[in-house]
């Protein structure tokens, strides 16, 4: 018997990928919803969680859907001392051992470097860029196509800058996304100023390929948050997330001591130019080193995707520290938030930015 976990939209589509590989199978729906309980989707029953650890037998397995993965699931089923062997996942395409299932929880990647906002402290130097710096899409497609073969399923990507809407090949990356990653929660991170200046064509893509939308409601966009939610809806477009953010993180300190053996709680993966990372300063902190003139070993963080032989050496890699985690502030000082629509350089010719707009110590 194969037990697959949940009854609703993502348990259905599990059902038609495991009918085909297990032909003579028999299959039933795991749900948490009393009122569903003894009811049939598709010829098949509906069973409570309590019925199936009574029911459960050698040679039984648990299907999961892939965006089901986390905690609380894999937990509630040790109850049962159902783990291991016993569960499979299903990422909309494959059914895989949960126990050679390699996943990530969050990734993110850059359309672009710059952005059309100068923020005191952005944690990917997003002021320091003083060009425009584009993503190529083919070493991207490329990059995604490896990363798949690595990882087949990741819960939640982030398309981010910069700005992500500066860059005119916006629905390309969309796209492409979308079809290695056919599951994922996707969405695009803006401030939100060139909302109301997107053609029917971007946003259609967008809306086509289910892509949510999350605002970054920086200070001097407060009183148009209200109208940037109005223009995505209107598109039939979702959002996501709406965050205020009145202060960034001092996210560097003196060099010290590693204040951590791994960086499992780092968990804002990067993809960029053939390497991951699991934490952007990797491949964004040259623009500190070039605009303060500093060697911070922030590369130190860059895996190439490309000699990596498996998922389980990749997972691995990104758990483990490196030289620029000596620089991270654990602590994580707030400092003001000082913004402005985007001109690098102020009315005296000279830029402002300081060290300490990044470092705690105020020094490197």
């Amino acid at each position: 018997m194969y037990f697959i976990r949940t009854c609703g939209i993502d348990g259905v589509r599990v059902l038609e990928v495991a009918k085909a590989k297990f032909t003579d199978a028999e299959f039933e729906f795991v749900d948490m919803d009393m009122n569903k309980w003894g009811t049939y989707v598709f010829g098949v029953r509906v069973i409570s969680f309590y019925e199936m650890l009574r029911k459960f037998e050698d040679g039984d397995k648990v299907v999961i859907p892939a965006r089901y993965l986390g905690r609380e699931i894999l937990d509630e089923l040790q109850i049962g001392k159902i783990s291991g062997n016993l569960l499979l996942v299903c990422d909309g395409e494959n059914i895989i051992s949960l126990e050679k299932f390699y996943y990530l929880e969050y990734l993110e990647y850059h359309t672009n470097d710059h952005c059309n906002l100068n923020c005191r402290g952005c944690s990917h130097f997003c002021p320091l860029v003083k060009e425009e710096i584009f993503t190529d899409y083919e070493l991207f497609e490329r990059d995604i196509y490896r990363l798949k073969e690595l990882i087949p399923y990741i819960k939640q990507i982030r398309i981010m800058g910069g700005e992500p809407f500066l860059n005119p090949q916006l629905g390309k990356f969309v796209s492409i996304t979308r079809n290695k990653y056919k599951e994922s929660d996707i969405r695009i991170v803006t401030n939100g100023i060139l909302v109301e200046n997107l053609s029917d064509e971007l946003w259609e893509i967008i809306k086509e390929n289910n892509v949510k939308i999350d605002i970054s409601a920086y200070p001097a966009l407060i009183k148009r948050i209200d109208y940037i939610v109005d223009e995505i809806l209107k598109h039939g477009v979702k959002v996501g997330l709406i965050r205020n953010v009145s202060y960034f993180n001092q996210i560097m300190h003196e060099k010290r001591e590693l204040p951590f053996d791994n960086t499992s709680n780092c968990i804002c993966n990067n993809i960029h130019d053939g390497h991951i990372a699991s934490c952007p300063m990797a491949f964004y902190g040259k623009y500190f080193n070039e605009y303060f003139h500093t060697n911070i070993p922030f590369e130190s963080g860059q895996i190439d995707l490309f000699k990596i032989k498996s998922g389980k050496e990749l997972m691995e890699k990104l758990n483990t520290p490196f030289a620029f985690c000596n620089y991270c502030n654990e602590h994580n000082v707030g400092i003001n938030l000082s913004l402005n629509k985007k001109k690098w350089i102020s009315q005296n010719g000279v830029t402002n930015f300081k060290i300490s707009d990044w470092c705690e110590a105020g020094k490197i």
